[in-house]
């Protein structure tokens, strides 16, 4: 199984064996990393596994991924953008997954990189698919409108992000679809700060899946922020396009 395949299979594990991964999994994993693809590139992050497999005091899982960034505009886009790959990678490899959203966990690192979010992970002790139809989702039509006519691979792409995790399975996203690109908008729905942050982490969540379905399909994107586009009461994310249409596009 590809990464691509888990996002149409893969669940949240909420028990896990306390059995040690093997070396080479986990060196595998972390040599993963050099493959994500960013939100943005200039924004520092670093991601480290904790291994708790020998601590004598009884962990939910025996291993948890930890992302950190520097704060910057799309910081927290831009991480679950990035942990959400290693997500999809691990569980293509077997490996159960769950995402820890109301983890208190403050720790800074050198370079002034804050901690973002963590997911437990490990050998699972329940089933880690199910059929995408299993999945409790929005149908596309309710979170998305079409200007003109689909481009084909744009519908597969938005099913894969259809399918995203998100915080309380909020699934904040809406999409605008032209024939060469698609606009991005996420609502704002809560006032409270946790609440907004988490939804900000999974709109990254989702765009990873957009990004790995893309690459499945070999269909060369990019992302770019024009000048905000209003709409409505939800706030622009990003415009994903086809690059001959970026290099022919200004804003």
């Amino acid at each position: 199984m590809v990464p691509y395949e888990a996002i149409f299979k893969r669940k949240t594990v909420r028990r896990f064996l306390p059995d040690p991964l093997s070396e080479k999994e986990l060196l595998d994993l972390m040599k993963y990393e050099k493959n994500l693809v960013a939100q943005d590139r200039s924004i520092l992050t670093k991601m480290e596994i904790l291994d708790v497999t020998k601590e004598k005091k009884k962990k939910k899982a025996p291993y948890y991924l930890v992302i950190y960034s520097e704060k910057k505009e799309g910081w927290l886009s831009n991480a679950g953008c990035l942990i959400e790959q290693m997500v999809l990678y691990m569980a293509s490899k077997g490996i159960g997954t769950r995402y820890l959203g109301n983890v208190k966990y403050d720790k800074v690192l050198e370079g002034d990189l804050h901690y973002v979010i963590m997911v437990a992970f490990g050998k699972p002790a329940e089933e880690i698919y199910r059929p995408s139809f299993k999945a409790k989702r929005k149908p596309l039509s309710a979170i998305s409108v079409t200007k003109e006519e689909m481009n084909p691979n744009f519908a597969t792409m938005l099913e894969a992000a259809r399918l995203a995790p998100s915080a309380l399975n909020r699934q904040p996203w809406f999409f605008e679809v032209f024939p060469r690109k698609i606009r991005m908008y996420y609502k704002r729905r809560s006032k409270i700060k946790h609440l907004s942050k988490m939804d900000e982490i999974s709109m990254g969540i989702m765009l990873a899946h957009l990004l790995t379905a893309a690459d499945e399909l070999w269909v060369d994107v990019v992302l770019r922020r024009p000048e905000q586009v209003p709409k409505g009461k939800m706030s622009y994310f990003l415009t994903l396009s086809l690059r001959k249409e970026e290099e022919g596009e200004k804003g």
